[in-house]
């Protein structure tokens, strides 16, 4: 029987401190780490990485997780 692949947790934050610290709670998780500082390198991970999970920090500059894409 062949290993489940590890789930792939993606975490964006524009704060470098959160996402460390984000990324030192989790750890025990054995989870794959990606991590984006802003909107637009969130999509172009969550495009390659096709993550498991996203948690993100709703208010940031440019895009964020406030309101849909282009309004």
């Amino acid at each position: 029987m062949a290993a489940s692949p590890l789930p792939t947790i993606l975490l964006v934050d524009d704060d470098p401190t959160n996402l460390q610290l984000l990324k030192a709670t989790l750890r025990h998780l054995g989870a794959d780490m990606r991590l984006a500082r802003s909107g637009e390198e969130a999509l172009a991970v969550a495009r390659e990485a096709r993550p498991t999970l996203i948690l993100l920090d709703v208010m940031m500059p440019g895009i964020d997780g406030s309101r849909p894409a282009g309004s």
